[in-house]
């Protein structure tokens, strides 16, 4: 899936890499956030990246365990809910900022 790039950044930071400006950042989003979706979609759907995708949820259960303990156990349906949609809102930006 071909994700709109945005234009070609005019600086370079500290880094050496370019500058990507929040406006940029922002228009970029807005072109590719359907396709993301559609991305995220697939992905769950392609029996290859589900399988990834579930051994790499395992792997994060366990090495979230260290730090954090039962605390998801002590949540109630909607912080639940909302977690998972702030973790699905971070998936959507992060496709947006280039291909995969």
């Amino acid at each position: 899936m071909k994700l709109r790039t945005v234009r070609e950044p005019c600086r370079l930071g500290q880094t050496g890499r370019p500058v990507i400006d929040f406006p940029d950042q922002l228009a970029a989003f807005h072109t590719n956030k359907a396709k993301a979706v559609d991305l995220i979609l697939a992905m769950l759907i392609d029996s290859d990246s589900r399988n990834r995708i579930l051994q790499m949820a395992s792997r994060r259960h366990a090495e979230g365990f260290r730090d954090y303990g039962d605390r998801m156990f002590t949540w109630d349906a909607r912080e639940r809910r909302q977690n998972v949609y702030e973790e699905l809102a971070d998936a959507i930006v992060y496709l947006t900022s280039g291909e995969v």
